[in-house]
């Protein structure tokens, strides 16, 4: 897709938020997954999937506190029914794989379903499309959640930025999941880390 038509989708605003203790950590380091953070702390990544509270690495010059995966344990019984190819345990382990961003219109919501201090991080959408658009992935649901009723999914899911965004709001309708396409992205995933200069290049 172009950088408009991505922009579309996810809009002129993408946010990242993290544990404010961690803004030491990410302004030496940059942003990077769960899973690089663990293997640069000398940690096992598979050993921390699946956790039910936060996890703070250190070692190796890394001092950063994971998330818990609490949302997507609410599906810890039916898994089957909203995963794919996937068990609840790999299906973890890859988005640990992932960096993520939300769009801005969900500033609020985000913001305040955190329990500690957080800090937001806010980069300009087509800045990011244009350094990292082959590791961008869209999705049109929050694909760490399993709370109420969780939409299946599986790697099929997570649609390029690279990809026509008619395959986008498709997606989900070509498999029988939804009556009508999907008109934006409910989250965007990064599969490459960012350093501490491309993180300031791509500020909004």
């Amino acid at each position: 897709m172009t950088r408009e038509a991505f922009l579309s989708l996810t809009g002129p605003r993408l946010l990242h938020i993290s544990a404010a203790t961690n803004s030491e950590c990410i302004s030496a380091r940059g942003l990077k997954s769960a899973a690089d953070l663990a293997l640069a702390a000398g940690e096992d990544p598979a050993r921390l999937a699946l956790r039910n509270r936060r996890i703070q690495l250190r070692g190796r010059g890394i001092d950063a506190r994971l998330n818990h995966q609490r949302p997507l344990l609410l599906g810890r019984r039916k898994a089957s029914e909203f995963l794919e190819g996937h068990s609840l345990a790999s299906w973890a382990a890859q988005l640990d794989s992932r960096i993520f961003f939300w769009p801005v219109r969900q500033d609020d919501a985000f913001h305040g379903s955190f329990e500690i201090p957080t800090r937001i991080y806010r980069f300009d959408s087509g800045k990011l499309y244009d350094r990292l658009g082959p590791h961008l992935w869209l999705s049109p649901i929050n694909s760490g959640s399993a709370a109420r009723r969780p939409a299946r999914r599986g790697d099929w899911l997570y649609v390029t930025a690279m990809a026509d965004p008619k395959t986008f709001r498709e997606n989900r309708r070509r498999r029988g999941l939804v009556k009508n396409p999907d008109r934006w992205a409910r989250e965007v995933s990064c599969t490459a880390p960012l350093s501490p200069d491309l993180m300031a290049e791509c500020a909004a």
